[in-house]
């Protein structure tokens, strides 16, 4: 009877570690880019009034220059595929996007937004807060513009 319960706990472990192990591999973006920063994400995703799913369908011009002393925009249109968090009836949303320097959606030699990111047609997972009635700003320049994928989609969910 003792081996039994020793067999029978050392199975229960296993698999408890192996179901586990599964659950990790879910957690992980794409991106090792993502899987660097998931408690910014994490951070981010408290702290957005708005998560979608969305397409982009227009990208504005780009401005020339990023962000120093003064805060420095691009717009970009989207089509909502999905909203993962918060509240947003409407089929489309307008952004602007923050260029800093260093962030990863941003591209020096484009003066703007990385255009192999932001071109219309990409899917985006965007974490927004509301700057005012007529548009939303990411909520994080370096994480606030995701690549879609469902993986992406579940690892940030998972991240929630």
């Amino acid at each position: 009877m003792f081996i039994r319960i020793s067999i029978f706990s050392l199975l229960l472990v296993v698999l408890t570690g192996c179901a586990a192990s599964q659950n990790q591999a879910v957690m992980q973006f794409d991106q090792a880019y993502f899987n660097d920063r998931v408690a910014q994400i994490r951070s981010a995703a408290q702290q957005a009034d708005v998560i979608v799913v969305a397409t982009v369908t227009q990208v504005g011009a780009a401005p020339g220059r990023s962000s120093g002393f003064v805060k420095v925009n691009q717009h970009v249109s989207y089509r909502i595929d999905k909203l993962l968090k918060g509240y947003y009836q409407q089929s489309a949303i307008d952004v602007e996007h923050v260029l800093v320097a260093n962030s990863r959606h941003v591209k020096l030699a484009a003066q703007g937004l990385d255009p192999a990111i932001f071109t219309p047609g990409n899917k985006l997972i965007l974490l927004l807060k509301n700057v005012n009635t007529l548009f939303y700003e990411d909520v994080n320049e370096y994480v606030g513009s995701i690549d879609y994928s469902a993986n992406n989609e579940r690892a940030l969910l998972h991240a929630l």
